[in-house]
């Protein structure tokens, strides 16, 4: 009995036993390392093509970007056009040159016109509220001007309505150079210089016939 336990060919049986032991063994670490493999190339790819963004969406978001820009600049261009164009008025009412002055309030009337678009434009795109309520305030103070001065022709430059119209005045015009500020340091100083001029044709329109 113990000689055919440790007969030749028992211990050749044991030892391809042990061999495919040993080989399949081999075969499942190589199979472990091949799926750990797999998986880290995988995690990289996820990340290479989490990177990568559909250029549909690029160019809409390149687009939006651009829309913004856009309207940022329109604003800030009617905002000085404004104060130039009030202080040409301003200087005109001075002068008594009143058809003048007419068609100057008639084409600040239409410059209100993009403003209240992009305050709509901004407003839709969810952007942040300056951007919807300082223009906002021009809009308002060209609807008072309309009201008052096209539709009604109120004289209420000598009523007591004077000062609430002077503080919507104001409050429209610093909030264009506030707009502008927002948009670039330097749309807004270019902004605050126009203000200034408007402001000087003003002061020169209440010393020549009592008010702006």
């Amino acid at each position: 009995m113990f000689y055919i336990i440790h007969s030749p060919v028992c211990k050749y049986y044991v030892s391809v036993k042990n061999a495919y032991r040993r080989s399949v063994h081999g075969l499942a670490m190589r199979a472990t390392a091949v799926e750990q493999g797999v998986t880290v190339a995988s995690r990289q790819l996820g990340k290479l093509f989490a990177g990568i963004r559909d250029p549909a969406i690029l160019e809409i978001e390149m687009l939006s970007r651009l829309d913004i820009r856009t309207i940022d600049i329109t604003v800030f261009a009617i905002a000085n056009l404004v104060n130039v164009l009030l202080a040409v008025m301003f200087v005109c009412r001075a002068q008594g040159m009143g058809k003048a002055e007419q068609v100057l309030g008639l084409v600040f009337l239409v410059l209100v016109i993009p403003v209240a678009l992009a305050a709509i434009r901004n407003f839709a795109s969810g952007r942040d509220w300056w951007t919807v309520v300082l223009p906002t305030l021009l809009v308002l103070f060209g609807v008072v001007e309309l009201v008052l001065d096209v539709i009604l022709k109120s004289d209420f430059r000598v009523t007591r309505w004077l000062w609430p119209y002077i503080v919507l005045y104001y409050l429209a015009l610093l909030g264009m150079v506030g707009y502008s500020f927002l948009a670039g340091r330097t749309f807004g100083f270019i902004t605050l210089s126009t203000y200034f001029l408007n402001l000087f044709a003003t002061w020169y329109s209440y010393g020549k016939v009592g008010h702006g």
